[in-house]
């Protein structure tokens, strides 16, 4: 994958290089995943293309004028702006594997172009706009009681039309279907482009005779069409001159996660940074009180650009002097003057900035201000944004803030990890239930500095691996995210978080200060003491002291002559003891199938690696213990399976449970932590017609070989995710792929520890033979970590222990922590 196509994001603005002026969006790219971003859903119009590849070194891009969506190579185009939001995580475009950021604050101006006169007008503040109705698709509500958060799924309009003879009428609840827009170059058979407005003041519409005397007429009079027409079903043209929306339809999450149809009367919006998303393509309407201002605004942009150059004074322009001699001699320019013109044109250029200049881009106008409010928003004629200009402030990860800058100076940071934190979050230990807020993280040592908040009001400040914390849920406040209070009465949107205070803005406008604990996020997404070196030398001494602690005292714990007596590959126990599938009903004529399943595992599981034990008293389930193949991060790891033979076995696979034994946290994209295993065996993952069940082929034995080969035996699970594996050729891929690496190594050490500890009855004797056998290689692991901390030098050693956890050459500094801190708990 080329760095080139690497630079184009879904919802990139770009323009193509040798036709600057005409935009369109990127729609989908051929290197990422699941690339059919959320703004693809206004354009299901093109759903008959979705499925066509995009091609190795192309983009597909959706062009605002034609509405056309075609496929174009990235060398072709180039990135004009991205619709960056409050609270997106960003990366520099220049270092897009470097440090992440936040957007803590947007500044937005459009292009217009009036729809009636097609004049353009650049450079316009949103705060100047006016939407054609405030329900757009997308947008967040809730109900006057505020009990609950919705978005908005849908919106219903009646709109009035008029007509050439100044008749005027509603159509209530109109639709494409019903109501034609004329400039959507489409056939009765095609369907109609969905946008945020179906219909928008002065856009040209139709109608049969028949739909328009059903309407609400306004004035006496009716247009009237002749027999022949009415016959012919002729459409009647008509102009929108306004849109009234009547439904809402909203989908509610928390809990209730059902769709209902409102009424706009009975909704409040969560609208505070509306200013902030308008998408080129949108209609909207702009104050004709302040129309003027920008119009003579172009034209006096348009007039610096055009003017004729002046000459300084007392001199005069550089002139081209004829060269003696040949008569097709070169022209002459004399280099002084050269460097004059520079300069003037350098003048020139900064007086045309000056125009649009950062700090300009919001005008502060008083008397602009003042006839916003002036005006009711009736005016018949719209514009449409045919370009956007974003500029963004970030916050870095150690903590830093950057100054305004254009928006394609960063790109979208897409599939983050969950140990992958920013400055603001809230956080926990696994095993402890105090808040702590990020104050700063190093991406490259994967550490984070977390101030505390105790319970009796003081704050204390720690250095804490990225692998053993995570992110409170209810704490998880975004900028331009959904809260709620804790009283459950008022639902608004954070504007800014200081420290653990959070400045939020109620449905009702009304802005106020709070702390944390008063407030709950609402997932709307359905998706340091001492100097480092003297940290760094503590780190090393105790990893050195704990390492050859456990050498000595853990397994003693296991005698020398320790002989496990349960270890055969396969057993049948007597009695069940803790089974996931216990409360289940035995299927009928069980015995007989899982008979079949026994005799073939007894003969065919491998000399090593899985253990399986069956029971008299329910001989429908199964339980199994899987051991880390060498040189994956799953290495000498513990993985205990619950299984169960369902009603119409083998013509339905088995049910299969995974016993997380890690804690909080995900080790492999296919076993999930609530105990899911995603596998095409199984009929819960994607796979063709070889890799799925056949009852008359398969058996819990080829179930049990796959989780050992296809799913613990990978070198980089990361890319097992379903579309990821396109992420492989990318740098975002390759350091995703590194970090996953590490936690879910660090994961994988803790469940070993833990099964070890608290082992289940029926694989006692062979956890703790194998903890022996194998407990030593990760504690050199250990060592090897240390010392390249230490930058010695890798030794032969050292890279083949290493190698055997297929950890990469450079461990970070959060790793060795967290490992320290697993071995220090046995």
């Amino acid at each position: 994958m080329s760095e080139q196509e690497e630079r184009f994001f879904p919802g990139d603005i770009v323009t193509l290089k040798a036709k600057e002026g005409s935009f369109g969006t990127i729609t989908r790219v051929n290197w990422l995943p699941d690339s059919d971003d959320e703004h693809w859903e206004y354009f299901d119009f093109v759903d008959d293309d979705l499925e066509e590849p995009v091609k190795a070194g192309s983009v597909e891009v959706l062009w605002n004028e034609s509405l056309k969506v075609v496929q174009v190579a990235s060398s072709r185009l180039r990135v004009v702006d991205r619709g960056f939001v409050h609270g997106d995580i960003v990366a520099s475009a220049e270092d897009p594997t470097g440090q992440n950021c936040t957007v803590t604050d947007v500044i937005l101006t459009v292009d217009l172009k009036m729809v009636k006169s097609s004049l353009k007008i650049p450079n316009v503040s949103p705060i100047y706009l006016t939407d054609i109705h405030p329900f757009m698709i997308g947008r967040h509500v809730t109900k006057k009681d505020q009990k609950q958060v919705g978005t908005i799924d849908d919106v219903i309009c009646d709109v009035e039309v008029k007509f050439s003879d100044r008749t005027k009428c509603i159509l209530r609840q109109a639709t494409p279907k019903i109501l034609k827009a004329l400039e959507d170059d489409v056939s009765d058979d095609e369907v109609e482009p969905e946008r945020n407005y179906l219909y928008y003041p002065s856009q040209q519409v139709a109608a049969t005779q028949q739909v328009w005397d059903s309407a609400e007429w306004l004035t006496k009079r009716k247009p009237v069409k002749t027999q022949r027409a009415k016959k012919q079903k002729q459409r009647i043209p008509g102009t929108v001159t306004r849109v009234i929306p009547s439904q809402i339809v909203v989908y509610w999450h928390g809990g209730t996660e059902i769709e209902e149809s409102c009424n706009p009367d009975d909704l409040l919006l969560l609208n505070h940074f509306k200013h902030t998303k308008f998408e080129i393509g949108d209609y909207t309407m702009i104050n004709p009180n302040v129309r003027t201002y920008f119009q003579e605004r172009a034209k006096a942009a348009a007039q610096v650009m055009c003017a004729p150059k002046k000459a300084k004074k007392g001199k005069q322009p550089a002139k081209a002097k004829k060269g003696k001699g040949k008569k097709d001699e070169p022209l002459i320019i004399e280099p002084e003057e050269v460097e004059e013109e520079k300069e003037e044109e350098k003048e020139e250029a900064a007086e045309v900035a000056d125009l649009t200049n950062i700090s300009n881009i919001v005008p502060e106008h008083e008397e602009l201000i003042a006839n916003i409010s002036e005006w009711t928003g009736t005016d018949e004629e719209c514009a449409q944004i045919i370009a956007t200009h974003t500029h963004v402030r970030v916050q870095w990860q150690d903590g830093s803030q950057s100054g305004w800058m254009p928006s394609t100076s960063f790109v979208p940071r897409k599939y983050l990890l969950d140990c992958e934190f920013l400055p603001g979050k809230f956080v926990r230990l696994e095993d402890k239930d105090a808040t702590g807020i990020i104050k700063k993280v190093d991406p490259r040592d994967k550490v984070a500095t977390i101030l505390w908040l105790e319970s009796d009001g003081t704050t204390n400040e720690e250095e804490l691996s990225i692998y053993d914390i995570m992110e409170r849920q209810d704490k998880k406040f975004r900028l331009g995210g959904v809260v709620k209070s804790v009283t459950g009465d008022k639902i608004g949107e954070v504007k800014k978080v200081e420290g653990d205070k959070i400045h939020v803005v109620w449905s009702d406008n009304v802005e106020t200060t709070l702390p944390l604990y008063d407030l709950e996020a609402v997932d709307t997404d359905e998706e340091d003491e001492g100097s480092d070196d003297e940290e760094e030398e503590e780190i090393k001494d105790g990893v050195q002291e704990l390492t050859q602690d456990l050498k000595e005292i853990v397994l003693e714990d296991i005698p020398d002559n320790f002989e496990p007596q349960n270890t055969a590959k396969f057993r049948n126990l007597d009695a069940v003891g803790a089974h996931h599938f216990l409360v289940n009903e035995p299927p009928p004529r069980v015995l007989r199938l899982a008979s079949r399943e026994w005799k073939r595992l007894e003969d065919g599981l491998p000399e090593e690696g899985i253990s399986v034990v069956s029971f008299q008293n329910r001989t429908d389930i199964m339980k199994a213990l899987i051991l880390g193949p060498e040189g994956t991060i799953f290495y000498n790891s513990y993985f205990i399976f619950d299984i169960a033979l369902p009603k119409g076995y083998p013509h339905y696979p088995p049910l299969v449970h995974y016993v997380s034994t890690g804690g909080t946290g995900q080790l492999n994209p296919n076993l999930r932590v609530d105990g899911t295993v995603c596998l095409s065996l199984l009929g819960t993952w994607s796979g063709d017609g070889s890799e799925r069940w056949h009852p008359n082929k398969s058996s819990i034995l080829q179930l049990l070989v796959s989780l050992q080969g296809l799913v613990l035996g990978v070198k980089e699970p990361y890319f097992l995710e379903a579309g990821y594996d396109k992420l492989k050729a990318t740098k975002q891929g390759e350091q995703n792929s590194r970090t996953f690496n590490e936690k879910a190594l660090v994961l994988a050490i803790r469940g070993m520890v833990k099964t070890y500890q608290n082992p289940p009855e029926e694989f006692k004797d062979i956890i703790q033979s194998t903890f022996k056998k194998h407990f030593p290689t990760t504690l050199k692991l250990v060592e090897a970590c240390k010392r390249i901390l230490d930058g010695e030098p890798e030794t032969q050693e050292d890279k083949e222990v290493r190698e055997q956890f297929n950890l990469h050459p450079n461990p970070s500094r959060g790793f060795l922590l967290s490992i320290t801190k697993i071995l220090s708990s046995i």
